[in-house]
């Protein structure tokens, strides 16, 4: 990555689309004359930074004039160019650059200069180019390190602010998202084994954390850092899977025993208020219908369980059994028309729930192997899965037919156990059985 600092120019808007352009010129000038490999380059936006990097190979850092570059044949010559675009460069905003070869960049600029000429010269935020600069261009990516075993979960906050992210350490990483990359804020270790799954309340002032000590813990977010208000015991196993009612007052949990429990978090006193138990291996997920009507697990028994919670007491629903393999996880459209399964077969089922017993309508295929984490976009026109093959994979919900497979996105080595995709649908967030989280940011998607 290239990071450069600049002081706030007076050239306005256009000022630094040319200024921009010249560096883009220069440097791949550069690049060719040296015969360094050509590489695509990449736009996006890291914070206020606009980002431009290339995919993978070398990388030239810029830090004032103290340069870096790593994996490049002609150091010497690139450190000179990079005191040189230094000692020269006036911008817009604060940036930071990172390339390989940026001929394409200077290309789209070049012809995106006459529409960004009707733009007003003062007072935009940078964040307005994003649309023309990154036409056809990857997010920007991090990897943030601070778990020591494998991340099993990461659930965002509904307000963008925060990220939290669970591992086989017992520790519950709160990660500050009002920054990109975001900065870690807290670390609660109050689990004396691994944190399996993580969910926020809707009105934003509770975590509820599930694990292999077998509690379920409530934790307060309005505390700096966040504090325990109850815990609770009931499964005989490891508690994998929850999740809560729309009015945050019920909690659903799944566990490895095989078994659903409700728990009324109103109460002072918090007891089971009923176990659902028809699935005979662990219950890997769980989501609700907006309404809160209707219940739906997954478990390793590979089949899908709907849950009729309208009634006096819970009813049994369809068991739906297509997939081959245990089933990892779950989503359901804001609608309730679609439900989304990712399963130990390597597919993502499409299932139409507005049939009596709801039937698989579409087959996605584009991992290698296990399908371990599902999310939604917030804005249901996306669905990111995440998979042991290391990618992340985005599909376009949008399409009468088939959703449509949009690409990957990937860090060496990152085997993805769980995603979670921001309440802005700026970032999406993945947990690696490597003890990394990664961090997206899909502006430019």
């Amino acid at each position: 990555s290239v990071k450069l600092h600049h002081k706030q120019d007076q050239t306005g808007l256009m000022g630094f689309v040319y200024s921009l352009m010249c560096i883009v010129v220069c440097v791949a000038t550069f690049v060719s004359v040296h015969h360094v490999e050509a590489q695509e380059a990449h736009v996006g936006l890291m914070g206020e930074h606009l980002v431009i990097e290339a995919p993978e190979g070398g990388s030239i850092m810029l830090d004032g004039v103290d340069v870096r570059v790593d994996r490049m044949q002609t150091q010497n010559e690139l450190n000179a160019l990079s005191n040189s675009i230094v000692a020269s460069m006036s911008s817009y905003a604060e940036l930071a650059i990172a390339t390989t070869s940026l001929a394409r960049v200077s290309a789209d600029l070049e012809d995106e200069v006459t529409e960004l000429k009707t733009r007003p010269s003062e007072g935009t935020d940078i964040k307005t180019l994003l649309p023309t600069l990154c036409k056809a261009f990857q997010p920007v990516s991090f990897e943030l390190n601070g778990h020591t075993g494998d991340v099993w979960t990461v659930a965002t906050s509904r307000d963008t602010q925060w990220l939290f992210s669970g591992g086989a350490d017992n520790e519950i990483i709160v990660w500050n998202t009002t920054f990109f990359p975001p900065l870690r804020e807290a670390t609660l270790t109050e689990h004396t084994d691994a944190v399996r799954c993580l969910v926020v309340s809707h009105k934003k002032d509770r975590l509820v954390s599930g694990s292999h000590d077998k509690t379920v813990r409530v934790w307060d977010l309005t505390t700096s850092p966040p504090s325990i208000d109850f815990s609770f015991t009931a499964h005989t196993q490891n508690v994998i899977a929850l999740v809560l009612t729309t009015d945050d007052e019920m909690l659903f949990s799944g566990s490895e025993d095989g078994s659903i429990k409700a728990w009324d978090l109103t109460r002072a006193v918090v007891n089971p208020d009923y176990t659902l138990e028809r699935h005979s291996g662990p219950v890997f997920a769980l989501v609700l219908s907006s309404d809160d009507a209707l219940l739906i697990s997954s478990s390793a028994d590979t089949t899908i369980r709907l849950w009729n919670l309208g009634g006096f007491e819970p009813m049994a629903g369809p068991v739906l059994q297509d997939h081959t393999h245990h089933v990892y996880s779950l989503a359901i459209s804001a609608d309730d028309t679609r439900l989304y399964s990712a399963s130990a077969d390597a597919t993502i089922r499409v299932w139409d729930l507005t049939l009596a017993t709801p039937q698989a309508i579409h087959v996605l295929e584009a991992h290698s192997t296990y399908v371990y984490s599902l999310a939604l976009s917030h804005s249901n026109t996306r669905l990111y899965s995440g998979s042991v093959d290391g990618t992340a994979r985005a599909w376009d919900l949008t399409t009468t037919t088939t959703p449509k497979h949009l690409g990957a996105l990937f860090f060496p080595d990152h085997r993805i156990r769980a995603l979670a995709v921001s309440s802005d649908d700026a970032y999406l967030f993945s947990g690696a059985f490597t003890g990394n989280v990664g961090a997206w940011s899909l502006v430019c998607h």
